[in-house]
């Protein structure tokens, strides 16, 4: 099982990992962790097709609200988070730890379509920073609340992790297009995902 990490990037040139990441105006990185190997791919993104799908009405109610722990199961990833958005403005935070790199997030919009959800956050601090991550870039990742109960399937979280130095808050909706581009990992105990509207 992999986790993939976007990031739409500006130019710059980073070594980690004994690997060099180019960056440029249009890239698009893909991080995956797969038994415990961190690798970085340049993705294209003139060769995805497909159209944002944000719908101008998010079926919201007063509050939107999402939180949960997911952990790979090769251990490299492990994300824990807590946001809500209501009338009262955005509050919550998150962390994630990707090989060396730990990251500190506060929350900046949490967009909720039926039971998923997208947390969206930018990065406060981070620790043993590997790859092209940076403070005050924005973190976006998409998970599924499908319920308790024996008879529930598993609740599930994205393989893609965006990141980019611009907010896309309302953009990177749930139905977005990009997300069914990567593999739906399944969320296993301890780990839990919940969803609120």
């Amino acid at each position: 099982m992999s986790l993939g990490l976007i990031l739409f990037t500006s130019c710059s040139k980073d070594e980690s990992n004994d690997l060099t990441v180019e960056q440029t105006a249009d890239s698009i990185y893909l991080y995956s962790e797969s038994n415990g190997r961190i690798t970085w791919e340049s993705i294209n993104p003139n060769n995805l097709t497909g159209q944002s799908t944000v719908p101008t009405e998010m079926n919201r109610g007063n509050s939107a609200h999402t939180h949960g722990d997911y952990y790979s199961t090769s251990g490299g990833t492990t994300i824990s988070w807590s946001g809500t958005e209501n009338n009262g403005g955005t509050h919550g935070s998150a962390f994630l730890r990707m090989g060396p790199s730990e990251l500190t997030l506060e929350t900046e919009c949490i967009m909720v379509e039926g039971n998923a959800a997208v947390y969206g956050g930018i990065i406060t601090e981070v620790t043993n920073p590997s790859g092209p991550l940076a403070i005050g870039s924005y973190v976006f990742f998409r998970v599924t609340d499908n319920g308790q109960g024996n008879n529930a399937d598993p609740d599930q979280f994205n393989s893609a992790i965006l990141v980019s130095p611009n907010n896309l808050c309302g953009v990177a909706t749930p139905s977005w297009f990009l997300w069914a581009y990567f593999a739906e990992n399944d969320v296993l105990a301890p780990g839990s995902v919940k969803v609120n509207n």
